[in-house]
């Protein structure tokens, strides 16, 4: 299971949701991994724990980088007798580092001190869904803004889709292009309230000028 799932606009999954997958799988003696790389955002969507949503799981991974702002590094957690075989596995695969304090310091930071602000993350996402709303190029259902991911179709026949990512880094402006129209935003540690309005200007400017 993915946690939050991407496909459904960044919906986090409920433990209640986990549980009753658990038990289908229980059932026919299947294991239960959460591909977490965003857990702590669906722990902070759905005001609960971590371990509240990975307790029903035999294996878990969670994403340093990303919400959390780590430049890298991910980590997977279950018993000792799985993780001595991922160590195992991952060393055969060449995935092993040496000299990887400075990654783990950053890491530990981030576990530390970066969890709690990711609501500011969601909020942000929320404003900037609202903002996006009143722009008649854009379809965007502000309901679907569950976390700190925006997704957005772009209605505009004027412009292309790579043409419009083109002229928003010009701005300064990252987004990522999904096809058939549809792109994703994502709000994040270093992007304020404040830096809204910057995005929403962009966007008007360009489809003003959208036939030059």
């Amino acid at each position: 299971l993915e946690n939050t799932h991407n496909l459904c606009y960044g919906a986090p999954l409920t433990s209640n949701y986990i549980s009753d997958v658990k038990s289908i799988l229980k059932k026919n003696n299947i294991n239960l991994h959460i591909d977490g790389a965003r857990i702590f955002n669906a722990s902070v969507a759905l005001n609960t724990s971590v371990k509240n949503l990975a307790q029903d799981a035999e294996s878990i991974t969670c994403c340093l980088s990303k919400g959390l702002s780590s430049p890298v590094g991910s980590l997977i957690i279950s018993n000792k007798d799985f993780i001595l075989n991922a160590r195992k596995i991952r060393k055969a695969l060449g995935g092993g580092m040496r000299q990887a304090g400075i990654l783990a310091g950053a890491g530990i930071f981030s576990i530390n001190n970066m969890v709690e602000r990711l609501q500011q993350d969601h909020d942000n996402a929320k404003l900037l869904a609202s903002e996006l709303n009143q722009i008649e190029e854009i379809d965007i259902n502000t309901n679907q803004v569950y976390t700190n991911l925006i997704f957005f179709n772009l209605l505009s026949s004027d412009i292309t889709c790579h043409d419009f990512m083109s002229k928003l880094l010009n701005y300064e402006i990252k987004i990522d292009y999904k096809g058939n129209q549809r792109f994703r935003m994502v709000t994040h540690f270093g992007f304020e309230k404040k830096d809204i309005e910057k995005v929403i200007l962009a966007f008007k400017k360009i489809f003003q000028n959208k036939g030059n």
